[in-house]
């Protein structure tokens, strides 16, 4: 199996074309120059100790070598080895609110920047289990199915924001049935579902779906983002905010106890949101309390980097260029017995 390291390295080659394009433009000119001085065949018998073809081997050399050094950075790796790691975890399904209350900077940044924090350190400090993404408002969606490239969470976390759902509100509900199927897929695993929202506008009948979780052994633990004082809503601009139909600024505040309430009801847990630190330690606390269970086999390969081969022969090359002269050599002038022949 090979790969490269270092793809985007192989814009380094382009450098060969441009020094044949120089080397070519400098000849024109010699020739040129050469003409403008007198007559040609005497020029050439001035120059006769000048090798005709040497310089052209040397800048093939030279070429070669370039090409031999770029090889050498985009670094060819040949995999050698591989082996099965099992790896042993839970089922981690994250639920981030995206409604448009999280966009209150009742706590700084704003509930949602806050959010996303949170999460990208979790998911930093994770090791062997499962995590998917569910972004909810209105509606909801799952943004990044569970997995174990952590990679894939964080590259998908730093692009939502709350346009992701056009619908607003906060269907808490199809959370948990997205997440219900999803864990379908693997009953044996310990699983857990992490809401993070400031539990604002959470829809009514949620009690049949968290019993169905129960049911199943789905334990939720929310994490609460905002204050019980509140904040507006920005709307975009400055001192714009959210009115309702009187034109009153409308003022969110964080539900404590609706999330607590969806947390307990599942055996799970309730933190404020406001540190960081702390909620990031509090979930692994929980999530390392789980029963570990098998989960896919993970394969490695062993890759073994090549760049040395080229990197010693672009240095072999390049003493060789070095070494030869742009003079005729003596041996090869007595081999040019018709004196016919021009090096």
């Amino acid at each position: 199996m090979l790969r490269f390291e270092n793809i985007s390295s192989t814009y380094f080659f382009l450098i060969i074309p441009v020094i044949l394009i120089t080397y070519w433009i400098l000849i024109m000119w010699r020739n040129k120059t050469k003409q403008s001085l007198g007559d040609e065949r005497l020029i050439t018998q001035l120059t006769k100790d000048k090798a005709v073809n040497k310089p052209k081997i040397k800048l093939i050399l030279r070429l070669i070598a370039i090409a031999c050094l770029v090889v050498a950075l985009i670094n060819p790796q040949i995999g050698s080895k591989m082996e099965k790691v099992q790896r042993q975890g839970a089922n981690v399904m994250i639920a981030l609110d995206v409604s448009k209350s999280m966009l209150a900077e009742d706590i700084t940044p704003n509930r949602l920047d806050k959010a996303k924090m949170i999460i990208s350190k979790l998911v930093d400090q994770l090791a062997g289990d499962r995590v998917g993404l569910i972004i909810y408002a209105g509606g909801a969606y799952v943004q990044v199915p569970l997995t174990s490239d952590y990679s894939a969470i964080k590259m998908f976390l730093s692009s939502i924001n709350t346009n992701a759902i056009s619908s607003q509100g906060t269907a808490i509900s199809e959370v948990f049935k997205l997440s219900k199927t999803a864990f379908q897929t693997d009953s044996e695993a310990s699983q857990c579902i992490i809401v993070l929202s400031d539990g604002e506008d959470h829809e009514s009948g949620v009690d049949a779906a968290l019993a169905q979780l129960k049911e199943y052994g789905v334990i939720i633990h929310a994490v609460g983002l905002g204050t019980a004082q509140g904040g507006p809503i920005p709307m975009g601009g400055k001192q714009n905010f959210k009115k309702d139909h009187e034109g009153n600024v409308v003022i969110t505040k964080l539900d404590e106890e609706k999330l607590q309430s969806i947390a307990l009801q599942t055996a799970g847990s309730y933190i404020d949101g406001h540190s960081v630190t702390q909620s990031v330690d509090h979930l692994l606390a929980q999530i390392k309390q789980f029963d570990k269970t098998d989960l896919d086999s993970k394969i490695i390969t062993d890759y073994e980097s090549q760049y040395l081969w080229f990197a010693i022969a672009a240095f072999v090359l390049l003493i060789l260029e070095f070494l030869l002269a742009n003079k005729k050599s003596n041996w090869w002038r007595k081999l040019n017995l018709f004196g016919t022949y021009e090096h």
